[in-house]
């Protein structure tokens, strides 16, 4: 490995497992000294803690620069964020044809399966590209074949509503109590509901309660409307 790769793995491993800030500027200094020297990865995930500002002051334009720089080294993962930097139009002009060229440039190189549930949202949504139904639900289901937590989210609730697929709960449950296992607070809410209801399972309080709590506990606000709505109605305490 060149020292590139050797600071890269050092900081991403002190990023990942970083607990104070303390940590996180450690990882911040080895990513960007490989960031630096030109490593396209690094220069991805300092470009991550630039946009979040993990561990670092906030500033969009030093993260689009940094996944410039990934991105003209062709890697997924720089290519995929600023992709989604110009879908937003965050830190630079709206242009959802040049996000949907970027992101589909990230699943040809990569394949990443989060990649490729977004650039089927994007054809499903019709943005920056013309909307194809088709198209969408292949790579969906692509993605999920793949291990995508989002897309299996995505699709379970798709299945539950009936909503451009044919209804099948059988399908849905699964899939996203598969999500739910994966931390995915919208397949949380989507189980519990289905629990409340009875839709495809035989209703039971405990378990809704469970998934809503699950999902409240992870900050997800839906997750507190659902309770409030059965305190309310004095089907759980108050």
């Amino acid at each position: 490995m060149t020292d590139a790769d050797d600071l890269f793995e050092e900081g991403y491993r002190q990023y990942l497992e970083a607990e104070s800030p303390e940590d996180l500027e450690k990882a911040r200094v080895s990513l960007g000294q490989a960031a630096t020297m030109g490593h396209a990865m690094a220069q991805d995930v300092l470009g991550n803690m630039y946009e979040d500002g993990d561990g670092v002051k906030q500033d969009i334009a030093t993260a689009l620069q940094l996944y410039r720089k990934s991105a003209e080294q062709d890697c997924p993962a720089g290519l995929f964020d600023l992709g989604h930097l110009y879908m937003e139009g965050n830190g630079v002009e709206e242009d959802p044809e040049r996000a949907f060229a970027l992101v589909q440039k990230a699943v040809k190189l990569g394949g990443q399966p989060d990649h490729i549930f977004r650039l089927s949202v994007l054809y499903h949504e019709g943005k920056g590209v013309a909307a194809d139904e088709r198209k969408a639900q292949e790579l969906l289901e692509k993605a999920i074949e793949l291990g995508s937590t989002e897309a299996k989210a995505s699709m379970g609730a798709l299945l539950l509503s009936g909503d451009g697929v044919e209804k099948d709960v059988d399908r849905a449950f699964r899939l996203l109590k598969e999500a739910a296992e994966d931390q995915d607070c919208d397949a949380m809410c989507n189980l519990g509901l289905m629990y409340e209801t009875g839709t495809g399972v035989e209703k039971n309080m405990g378990e809704t309660l469970k998934y809503y709590r699950q999902a409240a506990d992870l900050g997800y606000a839906p997750a507190y409307y659902h309770m409030a709505v059965l305190a309310g109605e004095s089907r759980i305490p108050v």
